[in-house]
């Protein structure tokens, strides 16, 4: 289930079996975001965290509970030293010059102390409901200059706006593993806005060659991660993302910004592509300026006779459908909000596509020569 775009806080969960070749299989997963997004999960063979952060967190071992709420005031530390120094005063960190997030995995907070904690000091800004298997709502609260995600049982992460980090503190007893996976794929996404970027809901492949890139948006299941992924095995392409696209407007026009995060593909894809294991990898960013120069938006229409079907989007449809797919943490707070509209309205003024296509391995290859056929012919016919 997604609602559209300004609809409120919006918990959609896509847990059911699919009747089509390309995902027949069981997944499940949520994604969160007052604009009509989810925070989702693949369960599949290649669903384990690899990346740094996850690692990092789960070599500290065993760690004492810290009874009581933690200090209001961060520490504030440099991702390579750690030595601490004066906090700056609060304003959106350059969007240019910082590269990813640095986190801070700590020890785990005492559950019932935090919580506590956080109603009594602390102004809720939003709050999202508990998915069906979950048993405590998301809350989003500020201390004075601090904010503060948390759920109870599970965890939370702490952050200002003045600079690109975060603290993550676990509950007692939860896997290490699962709650990196909470911090990065769920909760990172919708924060980015803090600090000056966007982050889309859409996989992404960029030229060898150039740096073009062409992101792949659309709902739950739509098969952004399929067709990004085989499209990126095909010679002179690379797979730059997969669900999470950061990008922000500088001087107007529109940057791409790397976001750490891993191949996640269905089973269905990894049993077609036999690459059972390969996708826990995390995705390089290339090197070099890169530039988004196609957007398409997948369709779910099963009626395509053929392989594909392309068809021009305007701007003002474009903005709608990737408004829909936006992650972002509540519409509570007004200054996010006008640039969340100005960004993706940057977004939209990409070229963009509907693409509608057959959901089927047996001609997939099909719907990538169409596919690769098409972005070539635009962007040369665009260039001169």
């Amino acid at each position: 289930m997604v609602l559209g775009y300004a609809k409120g806080h919006v918990l959609a969960l896509n847990a059911q079996r699919s009747e089509e070749p390309w995902h027949g299989t069981v997944t499940a997963g949520l994604r969160r975001s007052p604009l009509g997004a989810r925070r989702r999960w693949k369960t599949s063979a290649t669903s384990g965290i690899s990346s740094e952060w996850a690692a990092g967190m789960a070599s500290r071992g065993p760690t004492a509970t810290v009874k009581g709420p933690v200090p209001t005031r961060p520490r504030r530390a440099t991702a390579s030293t750690g030595s601490n120094r004066p906090e700056p005063a609060q304003a959106h960190p350059d969007v240019v010059t910082w590269t990813e997030a640095v986190a801070h995995w700590e020890q785990p907070l005492d559950s019932a102390d935090q919580s506590r904690w956080l109603n009594e000091k602390g102004v809720r800004l939003c709050q999202w409901t508990p998915a069906p298997f979950e048993t405590s709502p998301t809350d989003c609260f500020k201390v004075d200059q601090i904010y503060w995600l948390w759920q109870a049982g599970v965890g939370g992460i702490r952050f200002t706006a003045d600079l690109p980090e975060f603290f993550a503190f676990p509950c007692p007893d939860v896997e290490p593993g699962w709650f990196a996976q909470v911090v990065t794929r769920s909760w990172l996404p919708a924060i980015y806005q803090f600090w000056g970027r966007q982050v889309v809901h859409a996989s992404a492949v960029a030229r060898e060659e150039g740096g073009d890139v062409v992101a792949f948006v659309g709902p739950s299941g739509a098969g952004k991660s399929t067709v990004a992924y085989g499209l990126g095995r095909r010679t002179g392409w690379q797979m730059v993302a997969d669900d999470t696209l950061a990008f922000s407007r500088a001087d107007g026009r529109l940057a791409l910004h790397p976001f750490r995060q891993e191949t996640r593909l269905r089973p269905a894809t990894v049993g077609h592509y036999g690459v059972s294991g390969e996708g826990a990898a995390t995705l390089p960013w290339p090197s070099g300026n890169l530039t988004l120069v196609r957007l398409y938006c997948l369709g779910v229409d099963l009626g395509v006779t053929g392989a594909t079907y392309i068809t021009p989007l305007t701007a003002a449809e474009t903005y709608r459908l990737v408004l829909e797919q936006a992650f972002a943490l509540s519409l509570n707070i007004p200054e996010h909000n006008r640039e969340l509209m100005l960004d993706y309205a940057t977004l939209a003024a990409v070229p963009s596509f509907r693409l509608d296509y057959r959901r089927s391995f047996d001609v997939i290859e099909r719907v990538l020569d169409d596919l690769e056929a098409h972005v070539v012919s635009t962007v040369t016919d665009a260039t001169g």
